[in-house]
């Protein structure tokens, strides 16, 4: 768990612990909600691998998918286009009105309508909020404290483990300050650390303990660590542990922006935590407001000093503007405000903009004349004709093909036809319309010396018959074909049985 979450916050090989806490707070997650959560899906992700790992595939399953996936089907396809049976074909007048009076709902104007409404946001209280500069000051101070606060330092240690005894102890004494003397005689620290220190996971590495910051450590350790130069090694210090030398090989640390430059952002940040202090309490003041004068928002406007506006016309489904919000639309349309003509209650645009609305005008869906719509009422039924038409044209060809005639009779009547040949499930270089695809390979195996032919609406209108010729079983299925197919039948294998243990 420790691990997992090191890996989620190090930047550049470092564990951030600052950043790890802005981004859970961010959020609204405590290091401790995010480390039950983490420990969770980590247990999660044990189970799934242990039925994953107990998952059994059989050969046959493995072999039947395999070879129905490989399979190829031989067919030929006979497209007839919609445009071309189309034609010349001309609705009359008594269709079109007709089709028009019996499509009335599809042929309206929606129902409209306008708003007044106030508003309020952080952003406009912030603009009129003046910062006393020794608010800056403090806010800088606190900043340049806790750079101080940030610095890395990188340590290297030898251990020498403790007994629970006083001998132990002596012991462990006598050896951390031979080995003091020999750092002092010139010996190389990392070797001695590698030959002598009892910490396994830091000596084979010369005993680097790699970037430490404050509160890493126990506290002997650390006050030791962060009290020494660069380049000095520590007299013996005494921990839970044992004895350690300590080495501190390295020291980084941020270095403070100057006060011109963090003043902007200092002062925003503090006039967004006022403006956000003086949001809370308008929010309480425009809601009594409004509700005490549900008739009317002159009130509001004079005694708060806000702006009335007006929006344009909006839809339940579209808006522009203030209207663009959703909410903001389904509370327009609500019948506090649509029916009664009552002021709304406060509507939460973000949690840094709120709204009142009220009615100012409404419009009721109404027919679009059919003047305005003849054209496309005309397109809609030349379409239906000659899709009708086409359909027609395909289903005799079918019948002729289904009752023995030939594809070469078919095509000596001037019918093209495309010797596709044989297809995959996944052929869509040659076979682009997926409908025509999934309808080949829904089809029954053809009798011996016969076809199979089916009619498709393709995805552009026109129909397609697809005639099957026979299906192609593969000879063999590559190895490493097989392996893939092994490893997705036993991932859903191990997911179905982990949502039925879920279940349980």
């Amino acid at each position: 768990l420790a691990n997992k979450i090191k890996q989620l916050f190090t930047i550049e090989g470092v564990f951030d612990r600052e950043a790890m806490n802005a981004q859970l707070a961010a959020m609204g997650r405590t290091p401790q909600q995010f480390e039950y959560e983490l420990r969770n899906e980590l247990r999660v992700q044990q189970m799934q691998a242990a039925i994953a790992n107990s998952t059994i595939v059989t050969k046959a399953a493995v072999t039947t998918l395999a070879s129905l996936d490989e399979q190829r089907r031989d067919i030929d396809v006979i497209t007839f286009s919609v445009d071309t049976f189309a034609g010349d074909y001309q609705p009359s007048d008594e269709d079109i009105e007709q089709y028009y009076q019996a499509n009335q709902e599809r042929f309206m104007t929606p129902e409209k309508l306008k708003v007044d409404y106030v508003e309020l946001t952080t952003d406009a209280i912030s603009a009129d909020i003046d910062i006393d500069d020794s608010q800056v000051k403090a806010m800088y101070d606190d900043y340049v404290a806790s750079i101080a606060n940030r610095e890395e330092r990188r340590a290297s240690h030898i251990l020498i483990k403790a007994g629970s005894t006083e001998e132990d102890k002596a012991a462990a004494k006598e050896k951390i300050a031979g080995i003091k003397k020999q750092l002092d005689e010139g010996k190389a620290f990392a070797e001695l650390a590698k030959e002598y220190s009892q910490d396994a996971g830091s000596a084979v590495n010369g005993g680097d303990l790699d970037w430490v910051a404050i509160g890493d450590m126990v506290k002997p350790f650390e006050d030791t660590l962060f009290a020494m130069k660069k380049g000095d090694v520590s007299d013996p210090v005494e921990t839970q542990f044992g004895y350690h030398l300590i080495k501190l090989d390295d020291v980084r640390s941020e270095t403070p922006e100057p006060l011109s430059i963090k003043r902007h952002e200092f002062e925003e940040e503090l006039r967004d935590e006022a403006a956000a202090s003086l949001f809370y309490d308008l929010s309480e003041n425009l809601a009594n407001k409004a509700y005490e004068n549900p008739d009317s928002l002159d009130d509001v406007v004079e005694s708060m000093g806000l702006k009335l506006q007006t929006s344009d016309y909006f839809t339940r489904q579209k808006g522009e503007g203030i209207a663009a919000n959703e909410k903001v639309r389904n509370v327009a349309f609500s019948a506090d405000v649509l029916e009664q003509g009552i002021n709304s209650d406060v509507i939460e645009i973000t949690p840094k903009h709120i709204a009142v609305i009220r009615l100012n005008e409404h419009v009721d869906a109404a027919p679009v004349p059919l003047t305005e719509v003849r054209s496309k009422i005309e397109n809609i039924l030349r379409a239906k004709a000659g899709h009708q038409k086409t359909l027609q044209a395909a289903l005799a060809v079918k019948d002729k093909l289904e009752s023995g005639v030939s594809l070469d009779d078919i095509a000596a009547d001037g019918i093209s036809i495309d010797k596709v040949g044989p297809v995959t499930r996944k052929d869509f270089t040659r076979v682009k319309d997926p409908s025509l695809i999934n309808a080949v390979f829904d089809l029954p195996a053809p009798a011996a010396g016969k076809t199979v032919v089916k009619d498709v609406e393709l995805l552009n209108g026109d129909i397609a018959l697809v005639v099957l010729n026979r299906i192609v079983e593969p000879e063999t299925v590559a190895e490493d074909r097989l392996n893939i197919i092994r490893s997705e039948l036993r991932r859903q294998s191990a997911t179905d049985e982990f949502l039925t243990v879920l279940d349980a």
